[in-house]
C-alpha cells in the first residue's frame, strides 16, 4: 500500500494530540481542519506534496473570502501540526501575507469586570474571574492549575504546564476570595474541581463566565480569552512595560501589545494586576 493520504491519518493524529494533552476543543478543531486538507489533496501522496502547494492552498481559502482570518491561522497550524508529528516533516510555510483583523478586538472594560464579579452566583465563579482577568492566565493553564501551585506567602501562581513555565502574582484584592473559596470546597488535587474532584472542563468554565457576563449586563462576547486580552490590554494603557506584560502572559512576541501601545515606557512600576491598579471597588462576595 503506498502512502496517499487517508482518513486513519485524522485518528492518528487525534490519538497524538491526546497524547500531548491538547485541549479537547483543539483537538476537535485540529481534526477537522485536517479533515477539509484531506480531502482536498485526497489524490495526491504525501511524498509529493510540496510546500507551495500547501501555501496555495491556504491562500486561495483567503482568497474566497469565505472564511475568518482566525480559522486560516487554526488551518495553517493544524497542517503543520499534522505533518510535524505524524511524518517528522518541517514545513516552510510562507507568512508574508500576514493574515490580521483589521479592527481592533474588543476589550472588556473594567466597569463591566466589577460587573460580573457582583453578580457571580457562588464564589468558585467569582474566583474564576478573578482568576482569568485579574492573573491573565490561558484558559487550559487555570484548569491545570493545582493547590500546590499557589504561594499564599508570596501571594504567586506558579504555571507549570505549557510551554511558558512562569510565576504571575495574584491580585490582592483576590486574596482574601481565594482562602475562602478553599475553606468553602476543599479543593483535593486542582484549584477548580468539579463534584468528583477532578478538574473543570474548559467547556464548563466558558458556560460560567458567559452565564455572569449574562448575569451582568456585558453585551460582548466573553470568553477566557478576552479576559486574558484585556488583562494585557488594560496594563498597556496604564503605561506598563509591555516586556513585563510578555513575561505575565507567557508570551514570545510582543508584537500584537506594541500595537497597541507602542510608546510603552522603558521605566515601569511593577503592579501585579489590573485588579489592584484600577479605581473601582471590588466587593467580597457573601
Amino acid at each position: 500500500m503506498n502512502d496517499l493520504l487517508n482518513f486513519s491519518d485524522v485518528i492518528q493524529f487525534r490519538q497524538q494530540l491526546k497524547a500531548l494533552k491538547y485541549a479537547p476543543a483543539t483537538i476537535r478543531a485540529y481534526c477537522c481542519c485536517l479533515s477539509k486538507f484531506l480531502t482536498a489533496f485526497r489524490h495526491k501522496s504525501i511524498s509529493t506534496i510540496t510546500d507551495s502547494e500547501i501555501e496555495a492552498y491556504i491562500l486561495s481559502l483567503l482568497e474566497r473570502k469565505k472564511y475568518s482570518p482566525s480559522y486560516i491561522r487554526q488551518l495553517r497550524r493544524a497542517i503543520i501540526c499534522f505533518f510535524k508529528l505524524r511524518y517528522k516533516r518541517n514545513l516552510c510555510i510562507c507568512t508574508s501575507y500576514k493574515i490580521r483583523h483589521k479592527s481592533t478586538p474588543p476589550v472588556i472594560s473594567q466597569a463591566e469586570i466589577e460587573a460580573m464579579l457582583l453578580c457571580a452566583n457562588s464564589l468558585k465563579q467569582r474566583c474564576i474571574i478573578l482568576f482569568l482577568y485579574g492573573t491573565g492566565i490561558r484558559l487550559k493553564e487555570l484548569i491545570e492549575l493545582k493547590i500546590d501551585d499557589i504561594d499564599f506567602k508570596k501571594q504567586e501562581l506558579h504555571i507549570q504546564s505549557g510551554s511558558y513555565p512562569r510565576s504571575v502574582p495574584i491580585p490582592k484584592k483576590a486574596i482574601n476570595d481565594l482562602i475562602r473559596y478553599c475553606q468553602t470546597y476543599l479543593p483535593k488535587k486542582y484549584l477548580f474541581e468539579n463534584q468528583k474532584h477532578e478538574r473543570c472542563s474548559a467547556r464548563s468554565i466558558q458556560k460560567s463566565i458567559k452565564a455572569a457576563a449574562a448575569k451582568a449586563g456585558v453585551r460582548k462576547e466573553v470568553s477566557p480569552r478576552l479576559l486574558r486580552y484585556s488583562f494585557a490590554i488594560h496594563l498597556l494603557r496604564y503605561g506598563i512595560s509591555p516586556q513585563y506584560v510578555k513575561q505575565l502572559l507567557g508570551i514570545t512576541s510582543l508584537n500584537s501589545l506594541f500595537c497597541y501601545n507602542p510608546y510603552a515606557p522603558s521605566n515601569f512600576v511593577r503592579p501585579p494586576s489590573p485588579l489592584d491598579i484600577e479605581t473601582i471597588e471590588v466587593n467580597s462576595h457573601n
